[in-house]
């Protein structure tokens, strides 16, 4: 077990130097991180997608009366025979019992329809079952499903097509970028127009690039390289404290350091102290969470149970303590009351922000140029030595004297 343990502290430092090195490259390329969905947090919604392409299919219209926007669309598509006057363009089409299409463009002859796929997952029979409305119809037809890398959708999304000729897989970098430049050509001297569409532009290069990263990066997401750095540096050096009767880092393998458990972030935790009452164990535990704006302490109690033979930890609510044994919760409520911190806010249990040497919150996905990213991951050890020291001479260490 020691062995296995050992290998897993090997590869997980290779992973963080490769994470290190990888986030570097990711942060000095060009800012296409800088666009309006990726600042607030909605570059990744397809419904945002199919939004900005029905806008880009049925609203836009050019001053000179060249082709559309619809048109070069249905060209990159291999569409022959044009005539846009002859298409409808539908967005997020209910066809029950089929199911409801990302886009269906149809004209008399022929029924295009569009599915988008960002992060989300296939429905059963998904694509099967838009054929099916196909075939209905009695119409020519062609199914496109787009995503970020072109793959392929999956079997059972898929399971009983009838004509897989009439399905193609296109992906947002060769099949909506140039047309978009395309679009651009079209719009280049009417500001509003070519601002949108450039503001999409940057949203694609940027999930594209952020999807090339976390295929070849072993990352989930780009922030995690740095929050793996941070959450296995601070737990090897404090579970080295007498006072930590068990360190919590899931380390059954390299994916599960830093799993989303039911506080739905990645964290770490130490148990300080047991408590067993009516055949049920809990701890008081102090943990350490990456949230979305920063990286935060969190005092209180867990209850453990087993479940298909893993260890569970779940919070308890902070107060609900009280209820179930008052003589253990009073004991560490007025251990936290006598660190003295202002800062403490309570949720399921008492939490503060931990800041960095230069007294800073910590942020692990602010990509911006003017952030403290790129210093921060040059200083990794620096910083984790700096939060390691302070959380156990001004947290563990004070709450077991006090």
């Amino acid at each position: 077990m020691e062995e296995n343990k050992e290998f897993d502290n090997k590869k997980l430092k290779e992973l963080i130097e490769k994470s290190k090195d990888l986030m570097k490259d990711y942060l000095s390329r060009d800012s296409s991180e800088l666009n309006i969905l990726n600042i607030i947090g909605k570059a990744a919604d397809e419904h945002n997608h199919s939004k900005i392409l029905n806008i880009l299919f049925t609203k836009i219209h050019t001053k000179n009366g060249r082709d559309s926007f619809l048109t070069l669309f249905l060209k990159k598509l291999g569409v022959e025979n044009i005539d846009e006057d002859e298409f409808s363009v539908e967005r997020e089409y209910r066809c029950d019992p089929y199911g409801q299409m990302d886009f269906k463009i149809e004209n008399e002859n022929l029924c295009i329809v569009l599915e988008i796929k960002i992060y989300a997952k296939d429905g059963p029979k998904q694509l099967r079952r838009y054929e099916e409305y196909c075939l209905e119809n009695k119409k020519d037809y062609r199914i496109f499903y787009l995503t970020l890398d072109r793959h392929k959708p999956s079997k059972q999304s898929i399971e009983g097509f009838e004509n897989e000729n009439k399905l193609e897989c296109i992906s947002f970098k060769e099949y909506i970028l140039p047309w978009l430049e395309d679009c651009l050509n079209l719009v280049k001297d009417e500001e509003i127009k070519a601002s949108f569409i450039l503001q999409y532009i940057s949203t694609l290069k940027n999930l594209i690039e952020e999807d090339k990263y976390k295929m070849a990066g072993l990352i989930e997401k780009t922030e995690d390289a740095r929050a793996i750095a941070f959450l296995y540096g601070i737990g090897e050096r404090i579970e080295k404290n007498k006072k930590v009767l068990e360190y919590i880092h899931f380390d059954n393998s390299i994916e599960d350091y830093y799993i989303e458990k039911t506080s739905g972030v990645p964290s770490i935790y130490f148990l300080l102290e047991k408590f067993e009452k009516d055949e049920k164990i809990y701890y008081f535990n102090f943990g350490i969470e990456v949230i979305k704006d920063g990286l935060i302490g969190c005092l209180g109690f867990y209850e453990y149970y087993e479940k298909n033979n893993e260890n569970n930890y779940d919070w308890i609510k902070y107060e609900e303590m009280k209820n179930i044994d008052s003589y253990f919760f009073e004991k560490w409520d007025k251990k936290v009351r006598q660190l003295n911190r202002k800062d403490l806010k309570t949720f399921n249990a008492k939490w503060f922000y931990l800041l960095d040497s230069q007294r800073k919150k910590i942020y692990f996905n602010d990509i911006s140029p003017s952030s403290r990213t790129l210093d921060l991951i040059d200083n990794v050890d620096r910083e984790v030595e700096y939060l390691s020291k302070y959380i156990t001479e001004n947290i563990i260490e004070k709450l077991f004297n006090n």
